[in-house]
């Protein structure tokens, strides 16, 4: 028994988690030191209810987590944040070798540095939308599977289709595509290289018909290679520009060439 109870301290005291063992009555039984990173254990503290005592973090409704766990067998977890830390405490039932719930382990883990990396991936993302709500054109981003995970709100003012409508269905982006550039839109869109760039009409809600441009290529987006990230803009007003000089170069030459045949 004795070399039993050295080897579990030994166990207990290479973790690199904290554990707190409590019995039914929530009192604790045994921890071992990184416990302390949340509750502030003494030796004294055993056989002392855990709820009753103080933590570096608060803990909301521990002694309801416990009770809940010890009566239901199912695991509970918790996250905990301050400025400058964060925890992750997992309680889970404790079953004696005859399988009866003799009480309840917490588990503590410091998750200061993956919690670091996803605020910083988070405080990217919300830079990268606000930059993209900044330009001139809508900008999107559709997974591995062509579905449609980001778009900006100038959706709205381009296409004329509420963005949370578009989010919801995708499909009415390319169902304002001309039907004469339909097929076009569909090849571009088809590429083996998930990469294009096309200049098509859309039919607004209002009927208006309006020319954009429309740029895409495939990105790795949290090591997903599979994304593909594209943006379009309104061209309409240069389509214009170019179509009169057309024409007028057109009637240009008709003159030119009437001279010619007069001369």
């Amino acid at each position: 028994m004795a070399r039993l109870n050295g080897d579990l301290r030994n166990i207990a005291s290479s973790l690199t988690s904290g554990l707190v063992i409590v019995d039914r009555e929530l009192k604790v039984t045994r921890y071992t030191p990184l416990a302390v990173r949340l509750f502030s254990l003494i030796v004294e503290d055993i056989g002392r209810p855990l709820p009753a005592v103080p933590t570096t973090l608060p803990v909301p409704d521990l002694a309801g987590d416990l009770d809940a766990t010890i009566r239901s067998r199912e695991s509970r977890m918790r996250e905990l944040s301050s400025d400058d830390r964060d925890l992750l405490i997992q309680i889970q039932p404790y079953v004696g070798f005859d399988d009866e719930v003799l009480g309840a382990i917490v588990v503590v883990l410091d998750v200061g540095d993956v919690a670091d990396a996803r605020r910083a991936r988070e405080a990217a993302i919300h830079n990268l939308r606000q930059v993209a709500e900044s330009v001139r054109e809508v900008v999107w981003q559709r997974n591995a599977a062509n579905e449609l995970v980001m778009i900006t709100s100038r959706v709205e003012e381009i296409y004329g289709l509420d963005r949370a409508a578009v989010l919801a269905d995708p499909e009415l982006l390319l169902g304002s595509v001309h039907a004469d550039d339909v097929v076009r839109v569909r090849a571009a869109m088809a590429s083996a290289d998930r990469r294009w760039q096309v200049t098509f009409r859309i039919v607004r809600p209002d009927g208006s018909v309006r020319w954009l441009d429309e740029v895409a290529g495939a990105a790795q987006v949290d090591g997903d290679d599979g994304m593909v990230i594209g943006s379009a803009i309104d061209v309409t007003e240069a389509h214009e520009i170019a179509r009169l000089a057309e024409q007028r170069t057109a009637v240009l030459d008709a003159i030119l060439n009437t001279a010619d045949t007069a001369s």
